[in-house]
């Protein structure tokens, strides 16, 4: 399955981020890693990358099966990048994005991920999920 803008996959990726736009007042700001979790809870074959973007802490989704970066919050860095990018590992890296390791800035993430699971337990719904997010992203994911 591609992510053609009829697929299934880019159907959803649409409403992941429609979903965070409505509900996560400062998004796409600082968003990344919320972003990714989301895409790798509900898309298949997807595994989450941490690294840079032109030197700036920043997080992602790579689809292993379609082998295709995956971002929602590249428009962060600068509001003319689309809301959603689905690159070829070339252009990622011709873009700027460099993979990195599981330093203390990745497990900060990590962390940070696994307290907001505790509290998501028992949801349901993407946006039970995020109403809950609306109130703690302030806090939990302003690291720079």
């Amino acid at each position: 399955m591609s992510y053609s803008k009829r697929s299934d996959k880019f159907k959803k990726l649409m409403q992941i981020r429609k979903v965070l736009e409505n509900e996560a007042e400062q998004f796409p700001e600082a968003m990344c890693d919320c972003a990714t979790r989301l895409i790798y809870e509900e898309i298949p074959f997807i595994t989450i990358m941490n690294g840079t973007f032109n030197g700036r802490p920043h997080v992602w989704a790579y689809d292993m099966e379609q082998k295709v970066h995956i971002d929602l919050t590249l428009d962060q860095f600068n509001p003319d990048f689309a809301p959603i990018n689905i690159l070829s590992t070339d252009d990622a890296i011709i873009m700027g994005y460099e993979l990195g390791s599981l330093s203390e800035w990745g497990k900060l993430f990590e962390n940070n991920f696994l307290s907001l699971k505790k509290e998501f337990s028992g949801k349901k719904t993407m946006g039970a999920v995020l109403k809950t997010l609306k109130r703690s992203t302030r806090s939990r994911f302003k690291f720079w």
